[in-house]
This record gives C-alpha cells, sequence and structure tokens, in this order.
C-alpha cells in the first residue's frame, strides 16, 4: 500500500476540536433547542471559514476549526473550553 491516493475526506490543513461547556443552556427547559441554536449562530459568525464542523451532543458542543484559533472566550454561554 501506498501514499499516491489520497482519501477524499483528507483535510490539507491542521484543524483542531474543542470541547465547550455550556451548563447555564443545558439548564434551560423546553426553549433548550433555541438557546442552543443560537449558540451555534455566534460561533458560525465568530469563526466564519476556520469553522470546520460543529456538534451537538446533550448541550456540550464538539467544535472542529482550522489551526490553532481559541476565540470562544468571548461567545457568551461558554463557561469551559477543552482542548482535545
Amino acid at each position: 500500500m501506498g501514499w499516491g491516493i489520497i482519501p477524499p475526506h483528507y483535510n490539507f490543513y491542521m484543524s483542531q476540536i474543542y470541547l465547550l461547556k455550556t451548563p447555564e443552556i443545558t439548564l434551560k427547559g423546553k426553549n433548550r433547542r433555541f438557546f442552543e441554536n443560537i449558540l451555534i449562530k455566534n460561533i458560525k459568525k465568530k469563526f466564519g471559514n476556520n469553522l470546520i464542523s460543529i456538534a451537538n451532543w446533550g448541550g456540550e458542543f464538539f467544535v472542529e476549526i482550522k489551526e490553532n484559533e481559541n476565540n470562544f472566550s468571548k461567545i457568551f454561554g461558554i463557561s469551559k473550553i477543552l482542548k482535545l
């Protein structure tokens, strides 16, 4: 097996994955999804083209961004940022 063929899912840039903890949103009731969507929109607006993917897992968000651009502290609703 050689390295002649590059898999279609291969990224040509370095990416970093972060786990974002959002306890205030987790405590919300029936309108929790509304606040999660606002947070996703704010993350997309903040990182723009540097954002690769966002996954919501029960109030915790996995965010993959290009390179090492950690500016999550200025987004309202995020209490902890873990670099994976």
